[in-house]
């Protein structure tokens, strides 16, 4: 599962960033496995997509391994704590998950690129900056009004990819009978 979660992160991330959309899409994949196989299933998927996309698509992604890492441990948590049971659990889910991926992604974007990473996004931050926020506000801002749209779209994509597994073949996988448990399905 793991190498379909970073096919996943790379092929979707890929697209997005191709199109220049101020949204990321590429955590889906950690954010499958991390609710099919658990936390450090998930991290591994995560890191290792940003690595492998460092060095095939966007030489900026290893910078953002830290950020797919805390997207597992909250994505695990959230699981654990049943917030995958419903569509608008999973939305407000989503919403908490955008909020820590700018908080964890702000510091690196602002110090080591001077916000802007060349994503869709850097026209939002461009627009704060012309206003006087400094970077560090500017790409928090920027964070806050993209993120979780972007997490809360992954968040209901994975839920909607694992509802589409039977019982059977979700109860196979580690996290899969903790999800079931947590009535996952209707």
């Amino acid at each position: 599962m793991i190498p379909v979660g970073i096919v996943i992160n790379l092929s979707i991330g890929t697209l997005v960033s191709i199109l220049k959309l101020p949204l990321f899409v590429d955590a889906t994949g950690t954010i499958l496995v991390t609710l099919l196989l658990g936390i450090r299933a998930g991290a591994i998927t995560g890191v290792l997509s940003f690595l492998i996309g460092g060095l095939l698509v966007n030489p900026v992604m290893p910078w953002f391994c830290g950020t797919q890492a805390a997207i597992a441990v909250y994505v695990g948590l959230m699981a654990r704590a049943g917030f995958f049971r419903s569509f608008w659990r999973v939305i407000v889910c989503g919403i908490g998950l955008g909020i820590v991926a700018a908080t964890v992604s702000a510091p690196v974007i602002a110090k080591l690129f001077g916000g802007i990473t060349g994503s869709g996004s850097g026209v939002i931050t461009a627009f704060f900056l012309a206003t006087g926020k400094s970077i560090i506000k500017s790409v928090f801002l920027t964070g806050i009004s993209c993120e979780p749209v972007d997490k809360t779209l992954q968040c209901l994509l994975a839920f909607w990819l694992i509802r589409s597994l039977p019982k059977k073949l979700l109860g196979r996988f580690a996290g899969g009978g903790r999800l079931e448990k947590n009535n996952f399905y209707p």
